[in-house]
């Protein structure tokens, strides 16, 4: 079986020497060494190790934590932190570099077998459910991509097939009532009762088409599908929706589009749904290389709970969408005063 490779990064050449020997007996292999983080960062790319030991207290710019946060930029590689001094702001700051443990100093052979064995199957778990993670997120994508291939068929076969036998039929209507004979008013009356509830079927029908799949989306972009969404939004459930949009002269993908449309989507019917608002603000904005789409609300607010509950499937939509086209959702709100959802996604890759 080939031995676990470790580097070490250890400014005190003594204490260095005194690791790598106990690491041997221990039945690992030490690759390299460094005594700074400069040093360190420069040595791991020609052989990267299966585990580096970092001291936290380096001589140099670069402390151990310093050093780690970088490695952690570019490499997948477990750290383990080696300090003789754990006080809080130390230990504070390493946290955020997520490190796989901590050893004091001095070493202690049995300690350090322990905390490098959990460490290792640690960071074996995290690596399995990272793979884990990417491959639902990829079908997660994928199912969302046939989704959208399914509701833009099913729209075009609605708006095309139904929509032609509905106006066939009402023409057909208009037809036989303008030959009916004089005194038949029982019978005009019942056709054009009959053109009304064609003329309404057909509204129904194009509705249903365009919440499938808006075609002004496709004709006329983003920036005009979510003022008729909002427009729509508005009529239906009598509360105001401003929309405020700087992106006329952007020319953004199919699949942002679709992605920014389906978020501002779901936000609308969870404020139905659940907010009790009385008036909505909507605004999709370009900063720098990012398209933010923001849905906030006058209502009752979300709470952390709901934010994190995992059955709340509409917040778990949003994230799930915008994670998909590379960006972020943030959810946020207060009691009483409303909820906030505020959508980054990357403009990388559409042309600007």
């Amino acid at each position: 079986m080939e031995k676990m490779k470790i580097f070490i990064v250890e400014d005190e050449p003594i204490e260095a020497l005194d690791l790598k020997h106990i690491l041997g007996r221990l039945g690992y292999s030490v690759t390299g060494a460094a005594m700074s983080g400069e040093e360190c960062i420069r040595q791991i790319p020609s052989d990267p190790p299966d585990l580096i030991i970092m001291d936290i207290r380096l001589r140099g710019d670069m402390d151990g934590i310093d050093a780690a946060a970088e490695l952690r930029k570019k490499y997948d590689i477990p750290i383990i932190f080696a300090t003789a001094f754990s006080d809080k702001t130390s230990l504070t700051r390493a946290k955020l570099t997520e490190p796989y443990g901590y050893i004091i100093k001095p070493y202690d052979e049995r300690n350090l077998y322990t905390t490098i064995e959990m460490s290792l199957d640690k960071y074996r778990i995290d690596r399995r459910l990272k793979e884990s993670e990417i491959k639902y997120r990829n079908l997660s994508s994928h199912l969302q991509s046939l989704r959208e291939a399914e509701r833009t068929q099913i729209a075009r076969e609605i708006h095309d097939e139904l929509g032609q036998s509905l106006t066939a039929l009402k023409m057909d209507i208009s037809w036989i009532k303008n030959r009916l004979p004089s005194g038949q008013n029982d019978l005009f009356e019942k056709m054009g009762a009959m053109s009304s509830l064609v003329d309404t079927i057909i509204d129904t029908v194009r509705r249903i088409s365009s919440e499938l799949r808006p075609g002004i989306l496709d004709d006329l972009g983003l920036h005009a599908a979510i003022e008729w969404c909002a427009d729509e939004f508005q009529k239906r459930n009598r509360i105001p929706c401003r929309v405020s949009c700087n992106t006329d002269d952007l020319d953004i993908d199919e699949m942002k589009s679709i992605t920014i449309y389906r978020i501002f989507q779901e936000s609308l019917t969870n404020i139905i749904r659940h907010a009790h608002a009385t008036e909505v603000a909507v605004s999709l904005v370009r900063e720098g290389d990012a398209l933010i789409l923001t849905v906030q609300d006058n209502g009752r607010g979300i709470s952390e709970e709901e934010i994190n509950d995992p059955s709340s499937l509409g917040i778990i939509g949003i994230r799930e969408r915008a994670l998909s086209c590379g960006g972020t959702a943030f959810i946020s709100g207060v009691t009483g005063r409303g909820t906030t959802v505020k959508t980054v996604i990357p403009l990388e890759g559409s042309e600007q």
